[in-house]
């Protein structure tokens, strides 16, 4: 196995969604992102996709597999940009923004079906 995602399909990422969801806010509102330090997941056996404090998204590294599809990838981005842009409280405004992702079910169900996998990833960088 491969990984095919690096810091710069990240940045593309962020860039795609700012543009199609976010109207390029983020050159008013800049934020960083990056590949998170490796810890598959949280002290509960719950896999951490990602994390948003001040300005800075880090995403979980076993998201850089191939085998994870875009869309979750891409999913959990916008996720992390809401939070930039909304706050921290998953109320049901951002519920209801959060499923505006065109995959956002898709990705859910991806999740669900793929956590053990996803938890038992090894570092791929």
């Amino acid at each position: 196995m491969n990984h095919n995602r690096d810091i710069e399909w990240l940045r593309r990422a962020l860039d795609s969604l700012d543009l199609v969801f976010f109207e390029s806010h983020m050159a008013e509102y800049p934020v960083t992102i990056k590949w998170m330090r490796w810890k598959p997941c949280r002290s509960g056996g719950e896999f951490l996709y990602a994390t948003y404090l001040e300005g800075v998204i880090e995403i979980n590294r076993a998201l850089a597999w191939d085998w994870v599809p875009d869309f979750v990838v891409m999913s959990t981005v916008y996720h992390e940009c809401l939070h930039h842009f909304t706050g921290h409280d998953h109320d049901l405004a951002f519920k209801f923004a959060e499923q505006k992702f065109p995959h956002y079910t898709e990705a859910l169900l991806w999740e669900r079906e793929n956590l053990a996998k996803l938890l038992a990833a090894p570092k791929p960088f």
